[in-house]
């Protein structure tokens, strides 16, 4: 059992990242990325063009970041799933990282700017993770990802 400390209250954001490709059915937790899938594959100069591949080897995180929790939205008990769209370049660098759907989309109208800043944290998170670039045929190539980022609080009551 976690102890409950001062600093531990002040740490409530349990934040998950799921790892999703773009227009992938199924999800692929980032600890274990299926070995081989169906993905977005961009031009790896332009980082546009992106369209379905078979074959591919997802990109796999290997530095996360933790995004800030606002403590405006502790104070309103604000939870929910800000989902992150990004290119992971070749080098394994997001790129292209934008909000894709909005926890301010399923909170009340009062409560969206507080929301908006949850969408925004989670974005400014995203940009500073790492990737292992996904590969195909033994060669890195940029792909268009989705990260669900879970802002839930943990350790009050």
């Amino acid at each position: 059992m976690l102890k409950r400390t001062a600093n531990s209250l002040l740490r409530v954001a349990a934040v998950a990242a799921v790892l999703l490709p773009c227009g992938f059915a199924g999800s692929m937790q980032i600890a274990s990325p299926s070995p081989v899938a169906s993905l977005n594959v961009c031009d790896s100069h332009t980082l546009k063009d992106c369209h379905r591949v078979d074959g591919v080897t997802p990109p796999r995180v290997i530095h996360s970041e933790t995004p800030v929790y606002p403590l405006n939205a502790r104070r309103l008990k604000l939870e929910g799933v800000s989902v992150v769209s990004l290119v992971v370049d070749i080098h394994g660098v997001p790129r292209e990282v934008m909000t894709a759907q909005s926890i301010a989309d399923t909170v009340f109208t009062s409560h969206r700017d507080v929301a908006a800043e949850m969408d925004r944290n989670a974005v400014a998170c995203v940009r500073k993770f790492r990737f292992v670039a996904a590969t195909l045929d033994g060669k890195p190539v940029a792909t268009q990802v989705t990260l669900k980022m879970n802002f839930h609080r943990a350790g009050e009551e």
